[in-house]
């Protein structure tokens, strides 16, 4: 297999861009990398590469993309593509930062992208970043999907770009996967997928990467919780914040233990 690497970025709808936009920055201590009318461009500060992207109208995932190393694993994955009979397109400048990428769509109809990114720089977590305001996490960690067909989703992932399943739960009965969770790197997974409650979900939550507990105890502090409570008029347009606050806690206190 190529180098398919770790989960990169994605873009999520929101109904109100500039209210998100302004958590995000404000709350959460992302940095604003660019923007425009319909969306806003965001990052964790410790490399140039978009870490979120925030776009107008809607809700749920727009696409989401997985790092690839060089030219030759967007090749590899182009040929998988073909082989497999998917439509795909290649793309330039996608998004601030990201030089090459390869989109297509997964069975059960989400978009996902291959990338390329300009800063290739190794993050050095242990180092303290500028004061900024809010929690400030280190980079994306992976996002979980709402799918119609989990099995589709997987099978794919790991048949055409030799992703591997991490875990699984399934219906005893039916047989039918109830939720998977998927790697392409080092980390337990990248990407996951969760059953279809409502017609015309797509995000069960993004999540964001820590340093460590203390590092998270951050999401606590009082003047971030004061900040977070007042921010409660927004909670309708950033219903995928509150899950990723309630998540990662959870997620890498485990991966920590």
């Amino acid at each position: 297999m190529r180098n398919i690497g770790h989960f990169e970025q994605a873009d999520l709808r929101v109904t109100d861009l500039g209210a998100a936009s302004d958590f995000v920055i404000n709350v959460m201590g992302l940095e604003e990398i660019s923007r425009d009318e319909n969306a806003t461009y965001l990052g964790c500060g410790y490399d140039n590469n978009v870490d979120l992207t925030l776009v107008k109208g809607g809700t749920g995932v727009q696409r989401f993309t997985l790092r690839t190393g060089d030219g030759d694993d967007l090749d590899w994955a182009t040929h998988r593509l073909s082989d497999a009979g998917v439509e795909h397109e290649l793309l330039t400048d996608a998004a601030p930062g990201q030089t090459n990428s390869l989109r297509f769509t997964l069975p059960e109809g989400h978009d996902m992208e291959l990338v390329t990114v300009q800063d290739n720089r190794y993050r050095e977590a242990y180092r303290q970043q500028p004061a900024r305001h809010g929690v400030t996490p280190i980079d994306g960690d992976h996002i979980n999907l709402i799918s119609s067909d989990r099995r589709a989703l997987g099978q794919f992932m790991c048949d055409v770009l030799g992703a591997r399943v991490s875990d699984l739960i399934v219906d005893e009965e039916s047989g039918e996967w109830l939720n998977c969770w998927i790697r392409t790197s080092h980390v337990h997974h990248d990407v996951a997928a969760f059953p279809l409650r409502a017609k015309g979900q797509s995000l069960h939550h993004y999540a964001f990467e820590y340093a460590s507990l203390e590092h998270m105890q951050k999401i606590v502090d009082p003047e971030v919780a004061s900040t977070r409570f007042s921010a409660h008029t927004l909670m309708n347009q950033c219903t995928w914040v509150v899950g990723f606050l309630a998540t990662i806690a959870k997620d890498r206190a485990q991966v920590m233990d």
